[in-house]
């Protein structure tokens, strides 16, 4: 195992992917000293200017009506945003009715962002093996990479990294740890048009300027290429994440996304169940479906497509795009519908619903 002080600059780019683009963060600013502090607070307490993280999203199912629908959603649609470009850097990922970059959890942002290739892409060139490396500020941080020493990403490259109170820019921290495993998908061969990505994370804890978030589980994210469309896969089991403002939990999750270039749309199919807490009135489960998948534009424009919401006790609804982009929510309680429950709404308006919190 080598040691060294401080971390290479490809190593900070390789452990600082999952925390914020190489050179630093964005945000407000503090002395450098990073203390995670991973107490839950609660809704009431999330005004008060603290950045410790909101309590974990609750396991009982929400209680679905018209007056919670357009808020439920709005988090449901912004949460199911894409499922990652797996480092296509040409690949563009196209978003609900620009719901993208609302802040909260995005599957977009979260698996394009943070959970892509770019710490494997980070990482090679350098030696297979162990190295540790004392962090800027304090702590230190170790790497395991395997595979890496070609330069080419290939099945079975690996990188594991395990932080220790690890300050790594002015105001930006981690502690625990992650890995990356590149596989190929199920019933392909492995080439740059069929990779898959495998991610765990344990007791993950990461402090930015003025945020935080703590993330658990695992995903797995497949790219492959079929009849010249990018079709992407996100699947996970259990997997939860909680930040300063929103929290989010998911079971036997598995979304797909089919980009097609040459006429820029893009379709997308889901089912499971999402544990949400906004910290702002929505705070428990939902089983979704799609029984229509979704047909948008790249840019958010969506000419078809299905999404329902079912709850507790029977409470359900449904989130249906109509002719001239507007959309339709319909809410069941007891397996009724009445008029007065079928609403018509906007990307815009569902857009106001979300709270205003930070975008990691």
């Amino acid at each position: 195992m080598q040691m060294r002080k401080p971390a290479s600059t490809i190593t900070a780019c390789a452990t600082a992917t999952l925390l914020t683009a190489c050179g630093g963060g964005s945000g407000g600013g503090n002395d450098g000293t990073v203390t995670l502090d991973d107490s839950p607070i609660s809704n009431q307490d999330q005004s008060s200017g603290t950045t410790r993280l909101l309590g974990p999203a609750s396991d009982q199912p929400v209680a679905i009506n018209a007056d919670n629908v357009r808020r439920l959603a709005a988090e449901v649609m912004q949460s199911m945003n894409g499922a990652g470009a797996l480092g296509s850097g040409d690949w563009q990922t196209g978003s609900f009715g620009g719901l993208s970059g609302t802040g909260g959890f995005d599957f977009s942002r979260f698996s394009e962002n943070r959970f892509d290739l770019g710490a494997i892409l980070a990482a090679q060139g350098l030696a297979d093996g162990v190295t540790e490396n004392e962090c800027g500020s304090g702590g230190t941080v170790r790497l395991e990479t395997t595979g890496s020493e070609d330069g080419v990403i290939s099945e079975g490259d690996q990188l594991t990294a395990t932080f220790s109170d690890c300050t790594l820019f002015e105001g930006i921290g981690a502690d625990g740890g992650f890995a990356f495993l590149i596989t190929a998908p199920a019933g392909s061969a492995f080439s740059p048009d069929a990779r898959q990505l495998a991610v765990t994370v344990t007791d993950f804890a990461v402090q930015l300027p003025g945020r935080q978030f703590l993330a658990n589980g695992g995903m797995s994210i497949a790219s492959t290429v079929v009849d010249g469309n990018r079709v992407m896969t996100l699947s996970s089991d259990a997997f939860s994440y909680q930040s300063s403002d929103s929290a989010f939990k998911v079971a036997g999750i598995t979304i797909e996304k089919r980009v097609d270039a040459a006429v820029a749309t893009f379709s997308l199919s889901a089912s499971g169940v999402l544990a949400i807490n906004n910290g702002s009135g929505i705070d428990g489960t939902v089983t979704i479906a799609t029984p229509t998948p979704w047909l948008c534009s790249l840019e958010g424009a969506c000419s078809a497509g299905e999404m329902s919401f079912t709850g507790l006790d029977g409470s359900s609804a449904s989130l249906a795009a109509q002719s001239g982009g507007d959309l339709l929510l319909k809410v069941y309680e007891n397996g009724e519908l009445t008029s007065e429950k079928t609403i018509a709404t906007s990307w815009d308006e569902l857009r106001a619903q979300l709270p205003e919190r930070s975008v990691w």
